[in-house]
């Protein structure tokens, strides 16, 4: 009984010390971040309730717009747009930001997913054609070659493949991407969908 007790005290001074991990969250110290669109794209809470916005990421003074967000370890990425091509940002404490300059041109990016070591963001170019772009680090990218996408805007990684959807005018097969590894891709088997169809999200539940 003795023992059984002076283990639990033992795990639970450990949890404490290190914080314990739930969904990619720390209890011990939780944070919240949003972006969007305004004179300030990106904001964080410790709360919910109490917000510090970071101006100059995705711009200045509603000139860009921040689409996605995640989180995997202690670093965040944010994507979107802005007038000098910084679509991709990272930071390790959600309060001070890195710009990558390069991917998606003047184009955008819209969304972004991590797993298994891998950074994979999708998007649209300069040219208005769909795009992914992987990294090990968020802060070397390297372009995914034939992506056979019109427009591109979701990727997600949960349970099993890699998949990325956007729209291609309809063609069967041509609206939906996979992945085992997140950096070599291929068009999957997915029903005719007609002219400018898109792929809003995927869900999957086990």
């Amino acid at each position: 009984m003795y023992v059984l007790v002076f283990m639990f005290v033992m795990l639970v001074i450990v949890f404490t010390l290190l914080g314990v991990l739930v969904y990619g969250r720390e209890i011990s110290n939780p944070r919240w971040v949003a972006v969007g669109t305004g004179d300030v794209a990106l904001a964080y809470s410790d709360d919910g309730e109490i917000w510090e916005g970071i101006e100059g990421v995705f711009g200045e003074e509603n000139v860009g717009n921040g689409y996605d967000i995640f989180k995997a370890g202690n670093r965040w990425v944010a994507v979107g747009d802005d007038e000098d091509d910084s679509n991709i940002w990272y930071s390790d404490d959600a309060e001070e930001w890195i710009a990558i300059e390069g991917p998606f041109g003047s184009g955008n990016a819209t969304s972004v997913y991590y797993a298994n070591g891998i950074w994979v963001v999708t998007g649209i170019d300069e040219n208005d054609e769909g795009t992914l772009w992987w990294s090990n680090d968020a802060e070397e990218w390297t372009e995914v070659e034939d992506v056979a996408f019109e427009r591109s805007g979701l990727v997600v990684q949960y349970p099993g493949p890699w998949l990325a959807g956007g729209t291609m005018n309809g063609d069967a097969g041509e609206i939906v991407l996979a992945s085992s590894d997140g950096i070599e891709w291929e068009n999957v088997n997915f029903p005719e969908t007609g002219d400018d169809a898109y792929v809003n999200t995927f869900f999957s539940h086990i």
